[in-house]
């Protein structure tokens, strides 16, 4: 039985763990003999039926870059510092949010 590029793709995901970045999964469509723009729409699909998660990240020379995953990646914990004078010494302490 043949797999369309949707289902190939979603079961790639599934059983490789993590967060994976498009660039990457671009070279894993060609050396499927798909092009990027199949791809790209492939990747759409799956994410607006939410089958697929997308996170966004900065990248040295663009914004908003995007990285796919099949499951939920944990949310980042907000982490701030507050000053606390113990014994008349300041010392920054760590909260996380």
């Amino acid at each position: 039985m043949k797999h369309s590029l949707e289902d190939s793709l979603l079961e790639w995901l599934q059983d490789n763990e993590g967060v994976h970045k498009k660039v990457h999964l671009y070279i894993l469509g060609e050396e499927w003999g798909y092009s990027p723009e199949s791809l790209a729409r492939a990747l759409r699909h799956l994410a607006e039926t939410e089958k697929i998660h997308v996170t966004y990240y900065q990248g040295k020379y663009a914004k908003n870059l995007a990285q796919y995953s099949a499951e939920k990646p944990p949310e980042p914990v907000k982490v701030t510092y507050r000053e606390v004078i113990i014994n008349g010494d300041r010392i920054m302490q760590r909260v996380e949010v």
